[in-house]
């Protein structure tokens, strides 16, 4: 599984991964943003069920996602040359529950 680095005090980063995984972290901070969002992106990654060939994915604010059951990859196209992350389905998953709870938890601190 991934390492996440929570950051409650900053307002733009207020996760990020490790590197080879560091768009992992743009992703959950842009994509994924608040707990709803959070739940929204799980809900599709959940509905594959581990099926490799279940296909979901789609064109976002900062990356595109590609997954199915098994692989994900998270494409940040705003780069030159553009450039990948490529990870098992069911870290992204676990990593977008464990971000949901940090925001409904910053939730309640507003």
């Amino acid at each position: 599984m991934l390492t996440l680095h929570f950051h409650p005090e900053s307002k733009f980063d207020p996760v990020t991964v490790d590197p080879p995984y560091d768009l992992v972290g743009i992703f959950l901070t842009v994509e994924g943003e608040t707990a709803a969002g959070t739940r929204y992106v799980l809900a599709g990654l959940r509905a594959l069920g581990g099926d490799p060939s279940k296909r979901w994915g789609g064109v976002g604010n900062a990356l595109t996602i590609y997954a199915n059951g098994e692989t994900t990859k998270l494409i940040a196209t705003w780069e030159e040359p553009e450039r990948t992350c490529e990870l098992p389905t069911e870290w992204l998953i676990d990593a977008l529950e464990r971000y949901a709870l940090f925001c409904d938890g910053r939730d309640r601190q507003v």
